[in-house]
């Protein structure tokens, strides 16, 4: 053990360390350490793994994986399951076979409403439509009127709207739907759609 050096007032206090000879072996204990523990090998890489030079792969020999046809050999042939028709995606239901909504409070349909009609004023139809569609599937014919004046060609020309297509289809599905919500503004305006094909 190494001398420690102590300032002097406290060296007196301290009694000096006793060493052993250094000719003498240190006593032997029994040891508390384990041997390590061989660490474990890595299995070699296989060589598939391995790179391939850019050189020798394009010279490189693949074994064939197909077995050639046997000549001699006949085989049962299955005949090849028949694909079924091709799926075509469903037809787009009219918005009056959309199914009921949840109940919506009356206060809330008004707001939709009055929100809805406030963006067609100022000519922004597609946010206009967002609350509309929404007022109209809970059961205002109000809401499904002004959905129908939103795709109608009439209506769009009033008011100055550009960038949105007119849709005569769906102004008719709209306004057929209100006139069922019991709107009677509807049969004129479906009478001016046909009137100006």
């Amino acid at each position: 053990m190494p001398d420690v050096r102590v300032p002097s007032p406290l060296r007196a206090a301290v009694p000096p360390l006793s060493q052993p000879p250094l000719t003498q072996p240190p006593p032997t204990q029994p040891s508390l350490v384990q041997p390590p523990l061989a660490a474990p090998i890595a299995p070699p890489m296989p060589a598939a793994s391995a790179p391939v030079p850019a050189a020798s792969a394009a010279t490189a020999v693949v074994p064939s994986t197909t077995t050639p046809p046997a000549a001699a050999t006949p085989t049962a042939t299955t005949p090849p399951a028949a694909t079924p028709p091709a799926a075509t995606p469903p037809a787009a239901a009219p918005p009056a076979a959309a199914p009921p909504a949840a109940a919506v409070p009356p206060a809330l349909i008004d707001v939709l409403i009055r929100r809805g009609e406030t963006l067609l004023a100022i000519g922004d139809i597609s946010g206009a439509r967002r609350f509309l569609e929404r007022a109209a599937a809970s059961g205002s014919g109000r809401a499904a009127l002004a959905m129908g004046g939103s795709f109608d060609p009439h209506v769009l020309a009033e008011l100055g709207a550009r960038g949105i297509t007119p849709d005569r289809a769906a102004a008719r599905q709209w306004y057929q739907r209100a006139a069922a919500l019991g709107e009677a503004e509807a049969a004129s305006r479906i009478a001016a759609l046909d009137g100006t094909q």
